[in-house]
């Protein structure tokens, strides 16, 4: 089988079956999902874990949820659940040295404690795991756990905790990485065992939330994939052969994305600073730049992730040690109504101003979304309009300057 002949029928396929579910989308409503109406950022989230892992949860079903979670994650030497056991958000560390961080998600059972560290798509601040495990190691020395909840199931970078320390953590049953589509099986567990309808429903949204955000393709429609893909041994090899391609899939169409921007910056006089991204980096992006001569700070898309997950854009500092924040600038971007794909306002050491996208937009590598709204022009017009909001935002607060340092621009400023 020609891949191309493969792709128009898993195509076929799936457009059947989506199809299918707007026939029958007036009784099921298959896309609307509570949960992700909100936009659940990084506490919310916390908690909703925390209600669901205490045993005094409205849910009111006692600690069967948290029975279920030890026995899941193997986790069973923090059975039996004690009747005192308290769960917390935003615990904060009080037991170690210079440092009042908080614990996202906190379990006291008396003599023993875990600690979920959350990380649906922020980054991990300096030595914060290894803090984390040290104030489990005071606060309760007997029997302790640190769980790092992360997209995906990666482990913590470096900059948070040593390769040698988490293993050495791993062995001794203190620390665990989980993630988000791990604890699918574990809300199915929950499910079977409600005795609440309206919790029940309430685990369904739960369930579907976390296969669209951190799964990407719906559980139906990528079984449908599958079953194509191990027809016979021709759909399987060409089933393969189409992976082995995404990575130069992924290059033509960013460089199809910065085909698309040129033009447009520079038909408003703006310019553009293309990094060369690759599935492995972080950090990487491109810059634009309003004015012709070189800016100290300057409006910024990123991806924060590797294999383009943790998209940002914002004003982002280009030296970081001397310039200061700009408070003005960010009081008046904080004016700008987020679209539903962002997060909140936040500032950083290196940005003094951004917002993450999420939804769809937030793990290019799991949700299809975004490619085909490059490959639309969509993508193109969505960032045109991002940069556009900024500009006019900070032109009308007379605050345009700024990015420049409060700097004159040169005599002769080179054309553009």
């Amino acid at each position: 089988m020609c891949h191309r002949d493969l792709l128009l029928r898993i195509h076929h396929h799936l457009d059947a079956l989506r199809q299918a579910r707007k026939l029958y989308a007036p009784k099921l409503a298959p896309e609307f999902n509570a949960i992700e109406l909100f936009s659940p950022d990084e506490l919310r989230l916390s908690k909703l874990l925390k209600e669901l892992l205490s045993p005094t949860g409205t849910h009111a079903q006692g600690a069967i949820f948290l029975e279920l979670f030890l026995q899941r994650f193997e986790l069973e030497n923090f059975l039996p659940i004690p009747n005192n056991v308290d769960v917390s958000t935003e615990k904060t560390t009080n037991l170690i040295a210079n440092t009042m961080r908080r614990m996202d998600v906190h379990l006291n059972f008396g003599l023993a404690a875990i600690t979920i560290e959350n990380k649906p798509r922020a980054g991990d601040q300096e030595n914060q795991c290894r803090r984390y495990l040290a104030q489990l190691a005071d606060s309760h020395p007997r029997l302790n756990c640190l769980i790092y909840l992360s997209s995906s199931g990666k482990p913590p970078p470096p900059v948070s905790i040593s390769e040698d320390k988490r293993e050495d953590a791993e062995k001794n049953g203190r620390f665990k990485t989980i993630g988000y589509p791990e604890l699918i099986e574990w809300l199915k567990d929950c499910r079977r065992e409600c005795q609440a309808d309206r919790v029940s429903t309430f685990l369904n949204e739960f369930i579907d939330y976390i296969q669209k955000q951190f799964v990407g393709i719906e559980m139906a429609e990528m079984q449908e994939v599958v079953n194509i893909a191990l027809e016979n041994s021709e759909t399987l090899q060409a089933a393969l052969e189409l992976a082995q391609a995404q990575d130069d899939i992924n290059q033509r169409l960013l460089a199809e994305l910065r085909g698309q921007l040129d033009p447009s910056l520079n038909n408003q006089g703006w310019t553009l600073n293309w990094d060369n991204v690759q599935r492995t980096d972080i950090y990487k992006g491109f810059t634009v730049y309003f004015f012709p001569w070189q800016q100290q700070y300057s409006v910024r898309f990123s991806f924060e992730k590797k294999n383009y997950a943790g998209p940002i854009y914002g004003i982002v500092k280009e030296n970081v040690n001397i310039l200061p924040d700009l408070l003005e600038v960010r009081d008046c971007l904080n004016q700008i109504p987020p679209r539903p794909y962002e997060s909140s306002n936040k500032k950083s050491k290196n940005w003094p101003w951004y917002r993450e996208f999420i939804s769809h937009y937030g793990d290019w590598s799991k949700h299809v979304e975004p490619w085909l709204e490059i490959q639309s022009g969509a993508m193109a017009d969505m960032i045109m309009e991002k940069a556009q909001a900024i500009y006019t935002a900070l032109e009308e607060a007379n605050l345009l300057d700024q990015l420049g340092g409060n700097a004159a621009p040169p005599q002769n400023p080179p054309a553009s």
